[in-house]
């Protein structure tokens, strides 16, 4: 596997993680339903990882690990 089929296998196992978390949040997943910046603060408090914006307030594919016990629980409860 090279490098650049590994980051993307990553990318789209951290979008198919957060569609879960988004699912289990809301109750419902839904594309074209607006998410709320309570969510993003609920995956902050909850597991421990702080999703990046890009200009225009999008999510981007990069974020940060600020609690790494805390983000363990999110891999775990959210399996690729």
């Amino acid at each position: 596997m090279t490098v650049l089929e590994g980051n993307k296998r990553h990318r789209l196992e951290h979008w198919h993680r957060l569609r879960l978390a988004k699912e289990d949040y809301y109750g419902i997943y839904d594309r074209l339903t607006e998410t709320t910046p309570e969510f993003y603060q609920h995956l902050k408090k909850q597991y421990g990882i702080k999703l990046d914006f890009d200009n225009s307030g999008n999510i981007t594919d990069t974020y940060q690990i600020i609690d790494e016990k805390k983000y363990m629980l999110f891999i775990l409860k959210y399996p690729k």
